[in-house]
């Protein structure tokens, strides 16, 4: 069971922004169905942080092995926020 999502993740500048989790079922190598969104997390970190994204309640979902899954992470200012592999 999905409890947590990680992505790695900066502020360019101080401050704060508010980002959440999605992951998407596979669609021929694509981003398919929204299977879970996570809870809302503030980021706050200039340096490079591994953020924890928390799913809980029904957004909780099954991991099957051998599954492909799409994930993605979205903010609420689009300049604010580098992403690390």
């Amino acid at each position: 069971t999905l409890t947590t999502g990680f992505f790695r993740a900066r502020l360019d500048a101080a401050g704060s922004t508010t980002s959440k989790m999605f992951v998407y079922a596979d669609s021929a190598g694509a981003p398919g169905a929204l299977l879970a969104t996570s809870g809302q997390i503030t980021i706050t970190q200039t340096a490079e942080t591994i953020q924890s994204y928390p799913f809980t309640g029904g957004a909780q979902i099954s991991i099957v092995s051998g599954t492909t899954y799409w994930i993605g992470a979205a903010w609420d200012d689009p300049g604010a926020v580098s992403v690390g592999g």
